[in-house]
C-alpha cells in the first residue's frame, strides 16, 4: 500500500522503517537473537584492499572492522565521486557494530577499468569480498548511480537488505525499477524533496514495491545529503540496519 510522500525527522523515520521494512512481501518474523555478534568465519582487517572482479578489473576498497561483528555494510558511491564520500557515516556504522566496505567503481579512485561500465559486476565483487571476509549478513547502500546498481542487482546477490539514496530508476543500462520489484528483503529509499526527477522516480518505486521511503527537505543529491542532514540521515540508516538485525531469516 502506498504511503504518503513524507518530509520527516529521525524519530518518525524510525517508525516508518519499522512499518515498511519487509519489502516485496517478505514474511520474516521478529527474532530475539542479535545476529551481528557472532565471530567472523575469516579474519578481516581494517585497511585498503584490492578486489578482483569477474571480468578482470581490480577495485580499490577501504575496509573498517568492528570487533566481533559478522555484519558488513557495502557502500557504492555516486557518479563523479569515489569511496571517500562515505566517510561521514563510516565511523558511525563502525561504532554501531557494523563492518564497512567502501569501494571505488571501476575507473574511479584507485580502481582499474573504464568508468561508468559494468556497475553490477563491481557491486557483485564487493559483496563477494565481504562474504569471503566472514560476513554472515550483508547490507548494500548505494548513492545515485551506486543506488541504481543496488536496486538493479541487489536481489540477485542475496543480500539481507538494501538502501538506495537518490537513485535513478534506470541508469547506464541498469533497470533499477525492475530490480526493486524483485526484492524480498528490506529495502529503504532516501532522497530530498527537490531532487527531481529522482525523488519522483523513487516515489513510484515505493508505490509499486512497498519499500520504505524517507524524503528530507532541500534538494541535495546522493551523499551530499550528509552535508545538509547528517544526523538525520545517519539515524535513519542506523534504525534500518537495527531493524534488519532483529528480523529472522
Amino acid at each position: 500500500m502506498r504511503r504518503p510522500w513524507l518530509l520527516i525527522a529521525a524519530p518518525l523515520a524510525t517508525a516508518l522503517i519499522a512499518a515498511g521494512c519487509s519489502s516485496g512481501g517478505s514474511s520474516a518474523a521478529p527474532a530475539t537473537a542479535e545476529p551481528t555478534t557472532a565471530a567472523p568465519t575469516a579474519e578481516a582487517r581494517s585497511g585498503i584492499v584490492e578486489i578482483d572482479t569477474a571480468d578482470g578489473e581490480t577495485l580499490a576498497a577501504d575496509i573498517e572492522v568492528s570487533k566481533g561483528s559478522s555484519a558488513t555494510v557495502v557502500l557504492a558511491h555516486m557518479r563523479g565521486a569515489d569511496r571517500s564520500t562515505w566517510d561521514p557515516i563510516i565511523g558511525d556504522l563502525k561504532t554501531a557494530g557494523y563492518n564497512t566496505l567502501a569501494f571505488d567503481f571501476r575507473g574511479y579512485g584507485g580502481s582499474t577499468g573504464t568508468r561508468d561500465t559494468n556497475l553490477d559486476v563491481d557491486l557483485a565483487a564487493a559483496v563477494g569480498r565481504a562474504r569471503a571476509d566472514g560476513a554472515e549478513k550483508v547490507v548494500i547502500i548505494g548513492a545515485s548511480m551506486g543506488g541504481t546498481a543496488v536496486l538493479e542487482g541487489g536481489a540477485a546477490l542475496g543480500v539481507d537488505g538494501a538502501v538506495a539514496i537518490s537513485a535513478p530508476a534506470d541508469f547506464l543500462g541498469l533497470d533499477g525499477a525492475a530490480g526493486a520489484a524483485a526484492f524480498t528483503v528490506p529495502l529503504l529509499l532516501i532522497d530530498t524533496e527537490g531532487d527531481r526527477p529522482y525523488v519522483n522516480q523513487l516515489t513510484t518505486i515505493e508505490a509499486d514495491t512497498g519499500a520504505a521511503l524517507v524524503v528530507f527537505s532541500g534538494s541535495a543529491h546522493g551523499t551530499a545529503i550528509f552535508a545538509t542532514h547528517d544526523a538525520e540521515i545517519t539515524s535513519v540508516i542506523l534504525a534500518f540496519l537495527d531493524r534488519i538485525g532483529s528480523l529472522g531469516n
